[in-house]
């Protein structure tokens, strides 16, 4: 059985649960949880939006609706339930990797590093925070600590493509340009739908006068981005 088959059963066990009893919080935040982890955002936000209502003090459900901010691309939103988590229970990992994240992408680098700080203490073992800590390095241009941690989220999983990613980045940065194509191979071996991977390993190429590869990576990210 595929994960995603394992969830779509969860939303239909936790459905039929809430036609039981349609006042049971947690049935709407594992449901809202199920529907994150299919990326189906607004279901999640809907299921935890029902969850919050019911139990206003659960950490868990404001957790995985900033998550489901984050995939909306709605930052502010995602911190401000983030916070809402943490204040409820100041030991939730996740929540700080999920404010880590909102930080980066709100390009607040030094708040990021913190909270990616935070959810590693806490879960030593988790490869997202090190490529998100990697992520801030990089954008604070400290491209060794962000190979560091590139190196150790990979370690932890060596499928993850965005690690791979961010230290492609770090090594142009460092104008290690044969090591940046290098990752950015391996990042779209993994992931061979994401253009910026290929944009990006465009510019390595250029940098050591490969236009003709370079000029087939950067055609290959329009075509992805329907360009």
């Amino acid at each position: 059985m595929s994960k995603y088959n394992q969830f779509d059963k969860a939303i239909d066990h936790y459905t039929k649960s809430i036609e039981i009893d349609p006042k049971m919080a947690d049935a709407y935040a594992n449901r809202g949880a199920a529907y994150l982890r299919l990326k189906q955002f607004e279901n999640a936000l809907k299921d935890c939006n029902s969850a919050i209502a019911m139990d206003p003090k659960m950490a868990y459900a404001y957790g995985n609706r900033g998550a489901a901010y984050l995939g909306l691309e709605q930052f502010e939103n995602a911190l401000k339930d983030c916070n809402s988590a943490l204040a409820l229970d100041p030991k939730m990992a996740n929540a700080y990797y999920n404010r880590g994240v909102a930080y980066l992408m709100l390009k607040h680098f030094d708040n990021a590093l913190k909270d990616c700080n935070s959810a590693i203490a806490l879960d030593p073992k988790m490869a997202n925070a090190y490529a998100v800590r990697g992520a801030a390095y990089l954008g604070l241009e400290q491209f060794d600590n962000a190979l560091k941690d590139c190196n150790s989220a990979i370690a932890l999983d060596p499928k993850m493509a965005y690690a791979y990613g961010v230290r492609g980045a770090a090594n142009l940065g460092l104008k290690q340009f044969d090591k940046s194509i290098a990752d950015y191979s391996k990042a779209i071996d993994i992931d061979p739908n994401d253009p910026d991977f290929y944009d990006v390993r465009g510019n390595a190429y250029k940098e050591i006068g490969k236009d003709r590869e370079a000029q087939a990576d950067f055609s290959t990210a329009k075509k992805l981005r329907g360009e």
